[in-house]
């Protein structure tokens, strides 16, 4: 399977094509060659619709660099505001959204055998399959029937991740969300848009009925603290491969999770163990990872034992 542009993985001067892919980005790119293709990304971020299509006539280098789409799910996320129907990649929703006159599939297909990991590794990150083996790991307890006493003693304290099979009880109410899911069923993105809606208790207030805090969770001390409390109930909804990315939860919470439909892998360390290919800052609260999902079970998954812990995994 090959990019939908012909764009390779950097394989350096050694590898097949390399002389003849830097000349191309040479040429392409001109006095900005020079830059990464971090930096060079970072500067079309800034640039809008008009910028990137003038700048993507000026070679076959700068075209396929202005193709990448997560530069077209900024612009539209930010200017189109929800209104948006999408089509098969960022680009063509922009497009379909501002002028409604374009058709999907007009232009040529062109292939650029540029090599650049930046704008390879998302595309191989979002079309690579799931591997089995991720999923075969289930090392937490799945329980039902605890008293809070007991969930208390055998897991509360002891912080130990448990996967309670008799909690999660709602409603069949469905939500017309019609562009989110055309969208999940049909985007292609490395990191899929992940929705945490924290206020659908006011919006659809129906859907606050339909379920209960477990008794086990019932004791709640942010409770007290009123209107000033944080936020602390969330309805998520993603789509194949999406999820959080590496992080510990806000405000020394320990947030419990009901899974309505679907399924859910989940990989948890303790605190103090720092997963591999992770890098916190020094107080923990922010996180530095592989940009996505895939490419952290791509590139680390296999070394997850190294860090002189073995995660509680469960699918």
């Amino acid at each position: 399977m090959e990019h939908p542009h012909g764009v390779q993985p950097a394989l350096g001067v050694f590898g097949d094509g390399g002389d003849a892919a830097a000349a191309l980005r040479s040429a392409g790119l001109g006095a900005l060659a020079c830059l990464p293709d971090e930096a060079l990304l970072n500067i079309l971020e800034t640039l809008g619709p008009r910028d990137l299509a003038h700048l993507a006539c000026a070679s076959r280098a700068c075209w396929v660099f202005c193709q990448h789409d997560e530069l077209w799910k900024g612009l539209c996320l930010e200017e189109a505001e929800g209104g948006w129907d999408f089509q098969g990649s960022w680009q063509d929703t922009y497009l379909a959204a501002k002028a409604p006159a374009h058709r999907r599939g007009a232009r040529k297909p062109r292939r650029v055998p540029l090599q650049s990991d930046l704008l390879y590794t998302p595309w191989l990150c979002a079309t690579a399959a799931v591997d089995p083996a991720w999923l075969e790991i289930d090392n937490v307890e799945r329980r039902s029937g605890l008293s809070v006493a007991e969930f208390r003693e055998q897991y509360e304290l002891p912080n130990r991740p448990v996967i309670l099979t008799d909690v999660v009880l709602v409603g069949d109410q469905p939500i017309s969300f019609d562009a989110y899911c055309k969208y999940s069923d049909a985007n292609n993105d490395e990191l899929p848009l992940y929705l945490f809606d924290k206020t659908f208790c006011k919006t659809a207030p129906q859907l606050a009925e339909d379920y209960a805090v477990p008794e086990l969770f019932a004791e709640d001390l942010f409770s007290l603290l009123g209107e000033s409390r944080p936020d602390f109930r969330w309805l998520i909804i993603g789509p194949f491969k999406s999820g959080s990315s590496w992080h510990k939860d806000p405000n020394s919470t320990s947030a419990w999770n009901g899974v309505v439909r679907g399924s859910k892998k989940w990989v948890m360390y303790p605190p103090h163990v720092t997963p591999p290919g992770v890098r916190p800052s020094q107080d923990g609260a922010d996180v530095a990872s592989p940009v996505s999902l895939m490419e952290w079970f791509m590139s680390f998954y296999e070394h997850r034992d190294t860090v002189g812990y073995t995660p509680r995994s469960a699918y």
